[in-house]
């Protein structure tokens, strides 16, 4: 059996290009998804906003804070934002 050099340089080419294709690919479908993805709608607000609503029982807490509540509450829709 004669194995020919030519022979072997273009496999293992072709081999290292279909391995460079599919590294590339799969960067590319990477970012993809990243990009497609939903924003988290539930993350902490950035900047100057506040978060309006408690997930603690109101019927518990001291009137101050139950107050501090309705206060931004009153704020955010006179504001509008």
């Amino acid at each position: 059996m004669i194995i020919s050099l030519r022979r072997i340089t273009r496999w293992i080419h072709i081999v290292i290009l279909v391995g460079l294709f599919s590294f590339v690919l799969f960067k590319m479908m990477e970012v993809v998804h990243v990009w497609m993805q939903p924003v988290n709608k539930y993350r902490e607000p950035r900047g100057d906003s506040l978060k309006v609503n408690s997930d603690l029982n109101l019927e518990q807490r001291p009137g101050y804070l139950v107050d501090g509540i309705i206060q931004r509450l009153k704020v955010f829709y006179m504001t509008g934002e």
